[in-house]
């Protein structure tokens, strides 16, 4: 009898034993996602209290130092406050008021920032100061974008924009800003004359700076740009990324030229050319006249001139954009992964970019070792604080150096880097002409991103890189050439 009950007790104490344990492992496992979910949360803060600018992922699209904005009554506004925090009609801060309606259909007065649905995003445009949040999502929100600014080249697109809305800049309070982009609207989308041209062989930098010089002849003659086509009548491969110039056909094209045959020769183009047309190469007839610039602006410079037209001709449209944001979705896990971390490091600014050309470049000018232009990060480094480096090069043993500087977190593009220039990597097969253009074009926006810059002047893709920065910023930016001066060229 003892010994039964002794057998009995042994199976409870067994049993409790087991019950205990699997009882720690569960509280063990929900303690375990209740930290998870909680860390989660502290890196994706809500504020009740006020709008707080946060730099974690996602990045809350209402910047610093914007002290009067507009919720349009038909915006989503829980979208913005799960980014951003609680919004209040009005928020005060130690340093600033900002003053926010809620509501409206924010067109009483103009606004520093208007959050707007695309739907309305034309309703409001005119009252926007400085950025407009648009929300919208589904397959085609992109193209209405492009759309939208194609006709409208005040705006600009940030490339790395958001999650279910985009962001768009507008410079209203510049008034010789918006004159000259309003000449440019007029003429690229009037139809009647046209210079037929931008013929150049070279490299993306040396075309695409043709574009922005051929922009400066048609303003000046009041033309209209129309950038030549390949043999099936589509735009060419180094200008397929872009949002087109004009709206114009190349059915208009014909029947000007067939109204009025287009001059041929550039030693002939006068003020009362209407039409031309190039044959050949126009990179040099047209650098012969490369100080064209309306006297209404000469006071400006021709740094600003001609940085304002250039990003005309490349503004990337939404199928670039989703290339530089890294969304691709045949890439494998890993390298989505890299894509999206580097894509959360450029949306908050705070970086130094660095491009590197070295390749081919060294039949031109003297390459300058990548040491040097790290001498200079460290100076930027230690008057700002900022650590992280987006690297722009052509150059593997650019990026093997990476690891000599831990001082910094150095980010890059995952591609092949022969060293042999893009022309022979095409060539000999080493990439495709289009896969090119993709990597190509999401360094270079990568690279404009950053709040500072280092670049080589007698480069066109660092020139390109300075110009981009000066027209899509209200800023002058912080670029440094650890070479030339900037020039005109082509």
């Amino acid at each position: 009898m003892a010994e039964a009950m002794d057998h009995q007790l042994t199976i409870l104490r067994r049993g409790m034993i087991i019950a205990c344990t699997v009882t720690v492992l569960i509280i063990g496992l929900v303690t375990y996602q209740l930290h998870t979910h909680i860390t989660k949360l502290i890196t994706f803060p809500i504020h009740r209290n006020h709008i707080r600018v946060i730099n974690e992922w996602p990045l809350c699209p209402i910047q610093k130092n914007t002290n009067d904005i507009c919720i349009h009554r038909q915006a989503n506004q829980t979208q913005i406050e799960v980014i951003c925090g609680k919004i209040n009609a009005t928020t005060t801060s130690t340093t600033t008021t900002t003053t926010i309606s809620l509501g409206s259909d924010c067109k009483e007065r103009d606004y520093d920032l208007i959050v707007v649905p695309k739907e309305l995003m034309q309703d409001v445009s005119d009252h926007v100061k400085r950025i407009m949040i648009v929300q919208g999502d589904g397959k085609n929100f992109g193209q209405e974008l492009d759309g939208f600014v194609q006709t409208r080249s005040q705006w600009v697109i940030d490339p790395f924009g958001g999650d279910g809305f985009e962001i768009l800049k507008t410079f209203k309070e510049d008034k010789e800003r918006m004159s000259l982009q309003a000449q440019l609207d007029r003429l690229q989308h009037r139809c009647t004359n046209f210079f037929y041209g931008i013929i150049n062989r070279s490299g993306f930098g040396s075309v695409w700076h043709t574009a922005g010089l051929g922009l400066a002849w048609t303003l000046y003659y009041n033309m209209t740009l129309f950038i030549q086509l390949d043999e099936h009548l589509q735009p060419k491969p180094s200008f397929q990324g872009f949002i087109p110039t004009t709206t114009c056909s190349y059915s208009d094209l014909e029947a000007a030229f067939t109204t009025l045959p287009p001059e041929t020769d550039f030693s002939k183009w006068t003020d009362s050319t209407v039409n031309f047309k190039s044959l050949t190469d126009d990179v040099g007839p047209l650098g012969d006249k490369r100080e064209l610039i309306i006297p209404t602006f000469n006071h400006r410079g021709h740094f600003w001139w001609r940085s304002v037209l250039t990003y005309y001709v490349i503004r990337p449209n939404a199928q670039t954009r989703e290339w530089i944001r890294g969304l691709q979705q045949q890439q494998g896990e890993g390298l989505q992964e890299h894509d999206r971390a580097t894509t959360v490091m450029l949306r908050t600014r705070d970086c130094i970019s660095i491009h590197v050309r070295h390749g081919d470049k060294g039949t031109e000018s003297r390459l300058i070792p990548f040491y040097r232009y790290m001498t200079k990060a460290y100076e930027i480094h230690e008057r700002t604080g900022v650590s992280n480096i987006y690297l722009m090069t052509d150059d593997q043993k650019v990026i093997e150096a990476t690891k000599n500087y831990p001082t910094f977190k150095i980010y890059y593009q995952i591609m092949p880097r022969t060293n042999r220039g893009w022309e022979k990597d095409v060539t000999s097969g080493k990439v495709s002409r289009e896969d090119q253009a993709k990597m190509f074009l999401k360094d270079l926006y990568s690279t404009t991103q950053c709040r500072h810059t280092i670049v080589t002047y007698s480069s066109n893709v660092g020139r390109l890189i300075g110009e981009i920065r000066m027209a899509t910023e209200y800023e002058a930016p912080d670029v440094f050439s650890m070479d030339a001066v900037w020039v005109m060229e082509p």
